[in-house]
């Protein structure tokens, strides 16, 4: 009795890299979402994690919800530069207002900054792909209507 043998990958579509830069967006947005809103909880229960973010950052939670949503049912574009521009705004300026946090959490910041950035082109990726095969069905659908307009006359 050997090893049983794996089946060899089939590498991905264009589609599902696509689906899967979006999804990791997306993913990626609620982490920060649940992050931010812990530390929040914390912060109004009189444990300040980070001196920057109190109460208030619930607010940005709700906003981060919103772009995480819209980038999941819609594979929103404009939701997901959004998404990386506040992510990068809050970031730069949360290090601004406690210098002592300019070299903690750079790994996290870089993964979320990737994610971010991928799940852009994730949904211009996926938009474009849609366009094509929209366009495919369109134009296949044209040419059988020619096809059934000339062998009729």
């Amino acid at each position: 009795m050997g090893k049983k043998e794996k089946a060899p990958k089939t590498p991905m579509t264009p589609m599902e890299k696509a689906i899967n830069q979006v999804r990791t967006a997306w993913i990626l947005a609620f982490v920060s979402a649940g992050l931010t809103a812990i530390i929040a909880i914390f912060s109004a229960a009189g444990m300040s994690l980070i001196e920057s973010i109190d109460i208030f950052a619930l607010i940005d939670v709700m906003l981060i919800i919103v772009l995480a949503v819209l980038i999941m049912t819609l594979k929103s574009r404009t939701a997901a530069i959004i998404l990386l521009i506040y992510y990068l705004f809050s970031q730069i300026s949360m290090r601004i207002a406690d210098p002592s946090l300019m070299t903690s959490g750079l790994f996290m910041f870089i993964i979320f900054t990737a994610g971010y950035f991928n799940g852009i082109l994730g949904t211009f990726s996926y938009h474009k792909l849609k366009k094509a095969e929209k366009d495919n069905v369109t134009s296949e659908t044209d040419d059988s209507i020619n096809d059934q307009n000339n062998t009729v006359g």
